[in-house]
């Protein structure tokens, strides 16, 4: 099992009761940010945007960050199969409920943004359905 550095000074524990490896962790969002075209030094950012920090490897993140990147991959995902088409339509429809202007499935990752994310999945499925 991977070893986690802790630069700012917490003390996590080693994963346990159900809790996936950093290892498993760091895989799993690669195959997810892959078919988006989000490289490794793009999470990284958003991690350290979302987290105020300065990481620069996946060993310098915490277990709860990452998980919180992985989350923002799979709403990525789950518009992107609710409503099949290009990133920037979907892109648009985001921009429309955020004061900004997203332009990358990049910018999705961002914490700033997930509430409006998940608005835009409920509002796809309700499209979907109707």
């Amino acid at each position: 099992m991977l070893q986690q550095k802790h630069k700012q000074g917490s003390s996590k524990k080693e994963p346990s009761n159900g809790q996936v490896s950093l290892g498993v962790l760091i895989q799993n969002i690669q195959e997810l940010a892959k078919p988006l075209s989000i490289t490794s030094k793009e999470i990284l950012l958003a991690y350290n945007h979302n987290y105020n920090a300065q990481a620069r490897t996946f060993e310098d993140t915490t277990i709860g960050g990452l998980e919180g990147i992985l989350t923002s991959l799979q709403l990525i995902h789950e518009a992107k199969n609710i409503r099949p088409g290009n990133e920037k339509q979907l892109n648009r429809w985001l921009s429309a409920l955020i004061p900004g202007d997203v332009t990358s499935f990049r910018e999705w990752l961002l914490h700033d943004h997930t509430e409006a994310i998940h608005q835009l999945i409920q509002q796809l499925k309700k499209q979907q359905s109707a």
